[in-house]
């Protein structure tokens, strides 16, 4: 149980990074809906809990699902522009506008991973939470979390609902770091 307890509550945040805690009971939710999320065959995934009205794709995970892109019916185009060395990086997310660009998103999501191996659910680390704030013009608030297969991460950035949180952002950590 400490151990659990641990991974809910150990988080290292940057310095230069604006982050706002929740509380226990609203991270454990949230790290079990992951958790159940992945433990199924993507068959047999339940995608509803996952969806969010206004779920946000990063610019990593979209280039990613590049392959899956023109099966989309209405994907809307989502602009991030990022800071780095050069100056501004201009980069594309998308947001799934019908139900199954939704259902196409959360597949993607749930092959991204489970395909290459188990996935294991845990706490951003600094370095990957200082990517994701990169990425968006906001203060980071939990739950965040990441899913990991020990090749490829995701990170979910979760809506501020106590009850039923549910990812409003994902995307596969690194991309811009490249």
């Amino acid at each position: 149980m400490w151990c659990y307890l641990l991974l809910l509550v150990a988080q290292d945040v940057p310095k230069d990074v604006k982050y706002e805690r929740a509380t226990d009971a609203v991270n454990k939710l949230a790290m079990q809906k992951l958790q159940a999320f992945y433990s199924k065959t993507v068959v047999k995934a339940d995608f509803k809990p996952m969806a969010h009205s206004t779920l946000i794709v990063g610019p990593g995970l979209w280039a990613a699902m590049k392959g899956v892109r023109g099966e989309f019916e209405k994907p809307k185009n989502v602009e991030f522009m990022v800071p780095n060395k050069s100056g501004v990086q201009k980069l594309n997310g998308m947001m799934p506008t019908t139900s199954n660009d939704q259902e196409l998103t959360w597949i993607s999501v749930h092959m991204a991973l489970s395909k290459v191996g188990k996935v294991k659910i845990r706490k951003a680390k600094a370095n990957e939470l200082s990517y994701y704030w990169a990425l968006i013009p906001y203060n980071l608030t939990e739950p965040i979390y990441v899913a990991d297969n020990g090749k490829h991460a995701l990170i979910f950035d979760f809506d501020d609902n106590k009850k039923d949180p549910r990812p409003m952002f994902v995307d596969k950590i690194g991309y811009v770091e490249k």
